[in-house]
């Protein structure tokens, strides 16, 4: 009789899929002037939370005003822009230099919609009163080209008198001074001799962290910053 086969061994088990790594979507922005401060706010304070180190920001003591430098979001991306203002309600807009009293221009890049109003006080009760200026050339982002060409046709504005300002969240910008102060004490300086931090929001994964780039003194020296 012929000889039985050896019995042999069986497969490899197959190895794990790993998962993507999924990252929370980002929320698209109601239209302006449609929500309650409510419900703004109960918004705004679910995203805040992402922030690495927000807790602790909240937790700790305040310095003095005065102390505080001045903050700027700077070299985003278009795509961590409209990161930004999904997330964090940082409301991009327009207005006549020659006369702010006009009236000033949503911007809604989801929709591609633009606004005109002259209700001040819906940027007194949601957004800090220091507006971030666009620290980017208009004409190096086709996002932001595009919304200042469709404004200036629109509404008549000659391009050159047209200003593009980002209005932030009181919250989200005392986290943002705070963590600037934050970071002059980690580089040795004072932070009441410093004008100006500038950083960006970075995303990781599902959370959010601000990082200084730049710092500017008030004596006019800057120098680059990077966290050892």
């Amino acid at each position: 009789p012929e000889p039985e086969p050896e019995p042999q061994p069986p497969p490899p088990a197959p190895a794990p899929q790993q998962e993507p790594q999924r990252r929370i979507a980002r929320p698209t922005p109601p239209e302006h002037f449609t929500e309650t401060l409510a419900q703004r706010n109960q918004r705004l304070d679910q995203s805040l939370a992402l922030l690495e180190d927000y807790r602790t920001f909240r937790s700790s003591r305040k310095p003095d005003e005065d102390a505080i430098p001045n903050v700027a979001i700077k070299d985003w991306t278009e795509a961590e822009l409209v990161d930004l203002i999904g997330f964090f309600d940082i409301l991009p807009f327009a207005y006549r230099q020659s006369d702010p009293g006009k009236g000033y221009i949503t911007i809604d890049f989801d929709r591609r919609d633009f606004v005109i109003s002259t209700n001040f006080d819906y940027l007194g009760q949601r957004y800090a009163r220091n507006f971030m200026r666009i620290h980017r050339d208009v004409g190096h982002s086709p996002m932001l080209r595009s919304a200042a060409g469709a404004i200036s046709q629109k509404f008549k504005i000659p391009r050159n008198d047209l200003q593009l300002r980002l209005a932030v969240p009181r919250k989200l910008m005392a986290y943002l001074r705070w963590r600037s102060y934050e970071t002059c004490r980690e580089a040795g300086l004072d932070p009441s001799t410093v004008s100006l931090c500038e950083g960006r929001i970075g995303r990781r994964g599902d959370t959010f962290h601000f990082a200084v780039k730049t710092i500017r003194l008030k004596d006019g020296r800057a120098f680059a910053w990077s966290k050892p």
